[in-house]
């Protein structure tokens, strides 16, 4: 995926919890207009997003 630096998920009581870090937040939105129809049509009950600006990010 054009743009996309990490991907983590792990699931919670609720459902999962997926954290992305993306070059740009242009990068996610063009994603976005990708898997947000397929989440639908795979039953994912109202995927919101929310967006944050990373602060810090450390890798090996």
């Amino acid at each position: 995926m054009e743009g996309l630096i990490s991907h983590t998920s792990a699931p919670t009581p609720d459902g999962w919890l997926v954290v992305d870090v993306w070059e740009s937040e242009e990068a996610f939105r063009e994603f976005g207009e990708t898997i947000l129809p397929i989440l639908r049509e795979l039953g994912v009950p109202d995927a919101r997003p929310r967006i944050h600006p990373v602060f810090s990010m450390v890798t090996r």
